[in-house]
């Protein structure tokens, strides 16, 4: 089973068929994405704290010139 696309409101004819599509979809979504086995061995290889980092380092980098 994987992942389906989230329900689009205006696909829906009331508020509540489309409130009730979309918690169906999160209790989904969350059965789906923490499932323990999703995350063995799981490396983050991105993080808002590298980036900026990475960010800064490419400023710092801009003016060097490399062969």
């Amino acid at each position: 089973m994987g992942l389906t696309a989230a329900p689009r409101e205006a696909e829906y004819e009331s508020d509540e068929e489309f409130n009730a599509a979309e918690d169906a979809y999160w209790v989904q979504n969350d059965a789906i994405v923490y499932k323990p086995e999703h995350s063995v061995r799981l490396l983050y290889l991105s993080h808002l704290g590298c980036a900026l980092r990475y960010r800064r380092w490419l400023d710092a980098a801009d003016g060097l010139r490399l062969p």
